[in-house]
């Protein structure tokens, strides 16, 4: 398995996570709560994330929610979008 050593994630002070894991190289501005967060994420200020997969490379605008979502690698979330699934049907 080839290691990807990157730098830690960057926690601003607008930041408030919980109950939440993330790997490297991340920088959160907005809200985590109850999700997984894979390398590379950015989640802009005053967005939220909670009970949700990230996969890398993912970018969630400014004023974004995301609730009981998967989001592919790569995926791109525009300033103020809604994305909202159940818990059983994430």
């Amino acid at each position: 398995t080839k290691v990807k050593n990157e730098e830690p994630t960057y926690y601003a002070n607008t930041s408030k996570v919980s109950t939440s894991q993330f790997a490297s190289g991340s920088i959160i501005e907005g809200e985590v709560v109850q999700s997984v967060l894979s390398r590379n994420i950015y989640v802009h200020k005053d967005s939220v994330v909670k009970d949700s997969i990230l996969f890398p490379r993912v970018v969630i605008g400014q004023g974004v929610q995301v609730e009981y979502a998967i989001l592919d690698k790569g995926v791109e979330v525009a300033d103020g979008v809604v994305i909202r699934g159940t818990a059983e049907h994430p």
